[in-house]
């Protein structure tokens, strides 16, 4: 089938679909809607309009998640006959279609299709898809309701779109990315009660590619606040050790502020939870393959952690820690003992 055919041919489903008196049948159509828009992504043009503003309804139709169950619980129930009433294909020309012939009904149902309860959940989790059909160059068309939709408060939604955050910015690039991408995570990091930790989690396992798609100088002022987001994360101790895990990773992404990555590295390595020190350890072995001062990165930790430690017992476990991660530099790079002898 040709690119003219197969658009005329889902253009035409869809919308008929949109147009169901079935509530299952819209929704059903909402959640595949994503996959079949799609399908287009290699078609000179891409998806047509007409499915585009199914995914992306005009402002009048945008609603949030307690508006859309508000409108449900509230709503009375269209005098249309459903699906489960239908004894056979026959009946689907006849009763339905019958009904549908009025403008006024019609139109009640398509504004049911744009409220449905499920449509926040399921626009955020295929917003990746639809801004990777029509690129960097069309995200002003579906900038807007992507924005809306970081405006929902239910968790599930903001998950979501936490969740997708360096995939987001590595399709719209660096400016869009600034604008549009960093407050969301500034705003699902900074959410500290039990029920946004998987936000948090979401939004910190995208860091680096987040950070990755954005330009020196935003590199370097978000940098500046990851050790409070680390400090946010004292009731978490999976988020540290998510944020440990991947400070070698950091050290080429956060421009000059290397100082950020070296406190942080201090705190994974000093923290009470065993799994993010030895995340933290594991780190060492990408930080001594990167083309920086590290031992003078590395000598510079000691002072610190003796400083901080309570008793004789924690200072022993320190320095044994200590002399672990000098093993793995050692293993890793061959430094000799001068110039890994703090000065």
């Amino acid at each position: 089938m040709d690119q003219t055919c197969r658009s005329t041919l889902a253009v035409q489903s869809l919308l008929k679909l949109a147009d169901d008196p079935s509530d299952t049948v819209r929704s059903a159509l909402l959640e595949v809607l994503g996959e079949v828009i799609y399908t287009f992504r290699d078609d000179p043009g891409g998806p047509s309009q007409e499915l585009i503003d199914l995914f992306v309804p005009e402002q009048k139709d945008w609603h949030k998640s307690e508006e859309l169950m508000d409108f449900f619980d509230s709503s009375s129930s269209l005098d249309l006959p459903s699906r489960s009433m239908l004894l056979g294909p026959s009946q689907l020309g006849g009763a339905i279609v019958g009904h549908l012939e009025s403008p006024k009904d019609a139109n009640r149902l398509r504004t049911r299709f744009f409220k449905d309860p499920e449509r926040p959940i399921v626009c955020a989790f295929n917003y990746p898809a639809l801004t990777l059909v029509l690129g960097r160059e069309r995200w002003s068309e579906i900038r807007d309701y992507y924005l809306h939709l970081t405006e929902d408060r239910t968790a599930k939604v903001r998950r979501t779109l936490a969740a997708s955050l360096g995939e987001m910015a590595n399709i719209i690039g660096t400016e869009q990315a600034e604008e549009d991408l960093v407050p969301v995570f500034w705003d699902a990091v900074r959410g500290l009660t039990k029920e946004e930790e998987d936000i948090r989690t979401k939004a910190l396992e995208g860091l680096p590619k987040l950070l990755r798609s954005l330009n020196r100088a935003q590199q370097e002022e978000m940098a500046a606040d990851l050790i409070t987001v680390w400090e946010n994360s004292s009731q978490y101790w999976r988020q540290r050790e998510l944020f440990a895990g991947y400070l070698g990773e950091l050290v080429g992404l956060v421009g000059s502020r290397t100082d950020v990555v070296q406190g942080l590295m201090g705190r994974a390595l000093r923290d009470a939870i065993a799994a993010v020190r030895d995340a933290a350890i594991g780190t060492v072995i990408a930080l001594v393959s990167l083309p920086l001062n590290i031992p003078h990165m590395i000598c510079s930790f000691p002072s610190t952690w003796i400083s901080w430690v309570p008793n004789e017992r924690a200072l022993v476990r320190r320095s044994l820690l200590w002399l672990w991660v000098i093993h793995i530099a050692v293993d890793q790079r061959e430094y000799t003992h001068a110039s890994l002898r703090p000065s």
